[in-house]
């Protein structure tokens, strides 16, 4: 009897240790329950979430920030996450989802920081002048990447202008303006349908000479008369614009010496040069007039004659 009451203890000793073991060991009670987290951003490219997403273990809190790109800024969270609070805290009890919403900068040309110049302000007709725009935001950022399509020049007068193009220097563009009209000019700038605040002025002057042009050939004249006509030329600039203040020398082509008059001329504001008073004492010969302007070539007068004065203007 006392040895199978030993056997059965033996039994239940054995069946406790072994048989009813339905729990897990120790190893496995040292593992962590793990989520995932899944990022993503709206639109494309608009910033980045940190962290970017992965396995987190549960019943923990993650921060979590936005990072907007350039000329985004951070709007709100959608998902597993709500609000604006940026970073944000995430807890993490299941897989989430989060989804970083940013919104493009709106940004306006502010016309007060932006700037105008010419260069340069004064030329001749047929020159050019480069025109550059400094564009600029509310917070005096560069306002780039426009095209000639964003833009409109109003210039007055007859001046042309050129190609509008952006720089290599973000946010500044330039174009070129010419004149072939001797004149006062102003333009004004339009980027997106703001006015900039600066009206430039450029004033395009009368060219070189290019030409002496003879307006009046001398007449035959008594001797000891003043040459009739009078005289005159004029000085043009390649588009036909006179030319004040040059100086124009004349002198008779076989050397004959004047015994009056003035031998150099200035022209006056229209470009005129008139030989009022040239005298020649002669009598019955032919002369011819030369006139020169330093830089131009020369130009001759038809033929005319000295005729001797009537015995009654000798008297």
């Amino acid at each position: 009897m006392r040895k199978c009451i030993y056997t059965i203890s033996i039994i239940v000793l054995f069946y406790s240790a072994y048989g009813c073991d339905t729990g897990q060991g120790a190893f496995e009670d040292t593992i962590p329950n793990l989520h995932t987290l899944t990022t993503s951003v709206t639109p494309e490219g608009s910033g980045t979430v940190s962290p970017t997403g992965g396995d987190y273990v549960s019943d923990n809190t993650l921060q979590i920030s936005a990072i907007a790109s350039e000329d985004y800024t951070f709007d709100r969270w959608e998902g597993d996450l709500s609000g604006n609070s940026n970073p944000e805290f995430l807890y993490f009890n299941n897989n989430k989802s989060v989804t970083a919403v940013f919104v493009r900068v709106v940004t306006k040309i502010n016309p007060a920081n932006s700037a105008i110049t010419v260069s340069p302000a004064k030329l001749k007709v047929g020159e050019y002048s480069t025109v550059t725009i400094d564009l600029r935001d509310d917070g005096n950022n560069p306002y780039a990447g426009l095209s000639e399509a964003d833009f409109f020049v109003d210039i007055t007068g007859s001046a042309t202008v050129g190609t509008l193009q952006e720089t290599t220097t973000s946010g500044t563009y330039q174009f070129e303006v010419t004149n072939n009209t001797p004149e006062k000019t102003t333009l004004s700038v339009t980027a997106e349908e703001i006015t900039l605040n600066e009206k430039p002025s450029l004033i395009f002057e009368v060219g070189d000479p290019a030409q002496l042009v003879i307006l009046k050939q001398p007449e035959n004249t008594k001797s000891g008369s003043p040459i009739g006509g009078p005289p005159t030329v004029r000085i043009i600039d390649k588009f036909g614009h006179n030319i004040p203040d040059i100086e124009v020398r004349v002198r008779e082509k076989g050397g004959q010496v004047f015994s009056d008059g003035d031998l150099i001329v200035t022209t006056n504001q229209a470009g005129i040069a008139e030989f009022k008073n040239l005298i020649i004492h002669s009598r019955n010969e032919w002369f011819t007039l030369i006139f020169s302007v330093s830089g131009l070539d020369e130009v001759a007068t038809d033929r005319f004659r000295i005729t001797a004065t009537d015995r009654s203007d000798d008297n």
